[in-house]
């Protein structure tokens, strides 16, 4: 997804707050700003399906078995009430066809 994106010049960042990490370096991550729960996949661009939307806040779970946490919930409902639009994509193929609803890719381009 990465790849895709930015082969297509798209605004985008990725927060690395997945991880087991020791207590002083997630205590040093959190004094720096990292929140957790943040989304995954975080687009700049505005969507080209909906303009008046400022950007779009992906998480991405595991196509079968992924949940989740309640401060994910909480991110994606806050980010919503900004007008973002917010989804939960269950595997690749899931996130692929949400970044075709979007209008970022064109559909069956990008995902190769």
């Amino acid at each position: 997804i990465a790849n895709i994106l930015d082969r297509l010049g798209i605004c985008w960042c990725h927060v690395p707050n997945e991880g087991k990490r020791n207590k002083i370096a997630g205590n040093m991550l959190r004094a720096a700003g990292l929140k957790s729960g943040f989304p995954d996949i975080v687009i700049f661009s505005r969507p080209p399906s909906a303009p008046d939307c400022p950007g779009a806040a992906i998480e991405l779970k595991r196509a079968k078995g992924g949940r989740l946490s309640e401060n994910q919930e909480r991110w994606l409902d806050k980010l919503d009430d900004l007008g973002w639009h917010t989804v939960v994509c269950h595997g690749y193929d899931a996130a692929i066809r949400e970044l075709e609803l979007l209008g970022y890719i064109k559909k069956g381009k990008g995902n190769g």
